[in-house]
């Protein structure tokens, strides 16, 4: 699955801002950027700039919410 570039481009932006980080509320903005992490660091090679935003943004822990439900829909196990 190839990632949209626009996707790419967003989430390059989002890892390299400075002023922003983890936040101790996770508002929906918060949560919807961990899970759309989450997923395309699951289809990404390793240290592709998703899993720099994970790392950055939810130190290193993928949204479970996520990935139990693409291990739902796959029949996969989550990681």
């Amino acid at each position: 699955m190839a990632t949209p570039r626009r996707w790419r481009n967003c989430a390059t932006v989002a890892s390299a801002c400075t002023g922003c980080g983890p936040s101790s509320r996770r508002s929906p903005d918060d949560l919807k950027l961990c899970a759309s992490a989450a997923l395309f660091a699951r289809v990404s090679p390793p240290g592709s700039v998703f899993h720099q935003l994970l790392e950055r943004y939810s130190g290193n822990r993928p949204d479970q919410l996520t990935l139990e439900r693409l291990s739902a829909d796959c029949g996969h196990v989550a990681q």
